[in-house]
């Protein structure tokens, strides 16, 4: 799940028994309660380079989890997510049983993933359909 804007609702993103779950490049703002809450059921799942921007105001923090093994941040790059409420300093605490930690918040907002290719597709996609739609309109055009 990446690129999606969830703002305004009780919980951003709440996965209940999920597992193996990419959770990248959201924006999470103003949700009511969290901005992302993970069931004592969502295991291995690795959530970073999200932007979570004032959720669950008066909490402790913008996000729960109460899974196990699940990574608050990309163990390969040691880069984890943007935490609005985040002192610059130190690891960022999540509420949850799990007591997780995103290790290695990130300074400023996360920027959006580009895939290349799936923009590619979807130029393709687009141009297939324009050339589908002229060709019939001329075909229509030529039997009357």
């Amino acid at each position: 799940m990446d690129n999606n804007t969830c703002n305004n609702n009780y919980d951003g993103i709440w996965l209940i028994s999920s597992a193996f779950c990419v959770i990248t490049y959201n924006l999470l703002q103003e949700n009511e309660r969290y901005g992302v809450y993970l069931s004592s059921s969502s295991d291995n799942n690795l959530i970073h380079h999200n932007t979570f921007v004032d959720n669950n105001l008066g909490g402790t923090s913008q996000a729960c989890d109460n899974g196990t093994s699940n990574f608050w941040y990309d163990p390969e790059v040691k880069e984890g997510n943007y935490w609005s409420d985040w002192s610059g300093r130190g690891d960022y605490y999540i509420d949850g049983s799990a007591c997780p930690e995103d290790r290695y918040p990130l300074d400023e907002p996360a920027e959006y993933s580009t895939d290349e290719n799936q923009l590619n597709f979807t130029f393709t996609l687009l141009m297939l359909v324009v050339t589908l739609l002229l060709t019939r309109t001329i075909s229509k055009k030529k039997k009357k």
